[in-house]
């Protein structure tokens, strides 16, 4: 009855350790830091769970990386100047009644 026990034990151990090695290398697929992965508790999830946790942690990684410009809506405006004086100076009709007044 002890044997069993011991054995019990000792698998419960080995399946542990065999978990925290495949989580890590999941992490390690990630690339997630200890910082990154402090709040993921390995020993209680699945490592489908866990998988989804490190999806979820590089989300919230690129949302605060994510910087959105910003686009004016002021549209394009382009600046036209005339050379000619006359073009400044001209009434409604360009002197067309001065031209023609005779």
């Amino acid at each position: 009855m002890k044997e069993n026990v011991k054995l019990r034990a000792f698998k419960e151990e080995v399946e542990m350790k065999e978990h925290k090695e495949n989580a890590q290398a999941l992490f390690s697929k990630f690339e997630l830091s200890d910082e990154d992965t402090k709040d993921i508790d390995v020993e209680s999830l699945t490592l489908d769970q866990i998988e989804e946790k490190c999806y979820a942690v590089l989300g919230r990684k690129a949302a605060q990386n994510y910087s959105k410009q910003e686009t004016k809506a002021d549209g394009i405006k382009i600046k036209v100047e005339s050379k000619r004086e006359e073009d400044q100076t001209h009434d409604r009709y360009g002197n067309l009644f001065e031209i023609f007044a005779d």
